[in-house]
């Protein structure tokens, strides 16, 4: 998902590198004092970070929230550890297998006890 994201955000930016660019060469054509890095820092200031009031900045905010996601989502993944098939590990909680069958077993007759 963050990937479709950084493709539109690097599509923006071109488009921004283009606007930008033909900013500065009108107004040089109209020999007013600039840069082209003026322009860009202009544009990129008010248009293009996470707190500006634009669709641009709403889609920063989901690639950055999309990049989270996929970060903790994958390295939870990663730290599943068994030991001695007796215990379970997933970041800071550690669950013996016994316990885990019991809790199981008990959340299945809660459930079979509301269904009656």
């Amino acid at each position: 998902m963050s990937q479709s994201y950084s493709a539109f955000i690097y599509c923006a930016q071109l488009l921004t590198l283009e606007h930008c660019t033909q900013q500065y060469l009108q107004k040089r054509n109209e020999q007013i004092d600039c840069s082209l890095l003026t322009e860009l820092s202009l544009f990129m200031n008010t248009f293009f970070h996470n707190t500006a009031v634009t669709a641009l900045a709403e889609i920063l905010n989901l690639r950055a929230y999309a990049f989270k996601v996929n970060k903790n989502s994958s390295s939870a993944l990663n730290q599943i550890i068994v030991h001695n098939n007796q215990l379970i590990s997933c970041k800071d909680i550690t669950v013996s297998l016994s316990d885990m069958k019991d809790f199981i077993r008990d959340q299945h007759k809660a459930s079979h006890m509301s269904v009656r």
